[in-house]
């Protein structure tokens, strides 16, 4: 399973297959998986730092994972994009891409409807939440019981984090540990310091994003307002 998988799991309602988060920042945060993965599997890496800083494949040899084969391509046959850049190319329809991965896995199922029997919707219920039960306890043991967790899951967190995605992956008791918990796992070395240049980009990068979506709401709501 891929992280950015993963956390679509985590943001979608097993039983109705709605999304349990309104957070802007789900399409960066996956986006920003997706990179991560990238250099996981070293097909990319951060080059330059501060301001100057761009993602630049290094391999292009496909993963045999379609989501990552498709990012790949996207990021390759142009100038390296700075890490902001290549999150927002990322992130175009990404939310519906890793949907239709996960029902061809067997994990989720497709079902169409209409609201108000006009208006057509896609829901994506539960068919198979075996996964999902073992990552929200790994989620659990790192995030409020204080176990180290292995790098992956270490990565789903930071994202969380970045995206504004963590109150999904806790219950609500325990949101408040969670969040200082994750910020500490946020600055250990879990990973080889070319991937963790890559992890600290794409983080950075998914919070800017959800910044600005946030400064343009409360503009909008302001000229209404006015």
């Amino acid at each position: 399973m891929l992280i950015a998988e993963d956390i679509v799991l985590l943001v979608t309602d097993d039983e109705t297959g709605k999304k349990a988060s309104t957070s802007t920042g789900l399409d960066a945060a996956l986006a920003g998986a997706l990179l991560i993965e990238l250099a996981i599997r070293e097909r990319v890496e951060l080059e330059g730092k501060g301001r100057k800083a761009k993602v630049v494949v290094r391999d292009g040899t496909p993963t045999g994972e379609p989501l990552l084969d498709d990012a790949l391509t996207r990021l390759s046959g142009s100038a390296p994009f700075t890490p902001t850049t290549a999150v927002n190319r990322l992130s175009n329809k990404i939310q519906s891409r890793v949907h239709d991965s996960l029902a061809e896995r067997g994990i989720l199922r497709r079902e169409e409807g209409r609201v108000l029997g006009i208006f057509p919707v896609t829901r994506w219920p539960a068919a198979d939440s075996a996964h999902e039960a073992a990552l929200r306890a790994q989620l659990h043991d790192a995030l409020v019981v204080g176990v180290d967790p292995a790098p992956d899951v270490a990565a789903t967190i930071c994202l969380l984090r970045a995206g504004d995605l963590l109150n999904a992956a806790v219950d609500k008791a325990d949101r408040s540990v969670a969040k200082k918990r994750a910020k500490e796992i946020e600055s250990v070395t879990w990973a080889s310091d070319g991937v963790r240049q890559v992890v600290e980009a794409a983080n950075a990068a998914v919070m800017v994003v959800v910044m600005a979506a946030a400064t343009m709401t409360m503009v909008a709501g302001a000229a209404s307002s006015g």
